[in-house]
């Protein structure tokens, strides 16, 4: 199992949170304040939303909580190692997203 670059990892990691939240803005779940134009949602809150609003299956929903689980874990210096499968995941939910029809 080789290693992944922490940097792409991260980059790849905030290219599906932008396309998790687009979807919550496709589909009037993305709450702003005011003029405030930043989410007030969590990742985890976000991917809840998704799983409740029917917008992922329970398939896509345990990997968005695991890679969240791992992205937190990656950030705070518990774990050092981005793993090729991490990636693989990361680009299918990206994939996902691509693919769907808001």
């Amino acid at each position: 199992m080789g290693s992944i670059d922490e940097g792409e990892f991260f980059k790849a990691f905030i290219k599906l949170e932008t396309k998790i939240r687009d979807t919550l803005v496709n589909n009037q779940l993305y709450i702003k304040n005011d003029k405030n134009v930043k989410m007030d949602f969590s990742m985890r809150q976000m991917i809840n939303a998704l799983y409740e609003n029917e917008l992922v299956n329970r398939y896509f929903y345990d990997k968005l909580i695991k890679l969240n689980r791992y992205r937190n874990l990656i950030f705070h210096g518990f774990e050092t190692k981005v793993y090729k499968s991490v990636m693989d995941d990361i680009n299918e939910l990206i994939s996902y997203f691509d693919n769907r029809i808001n």
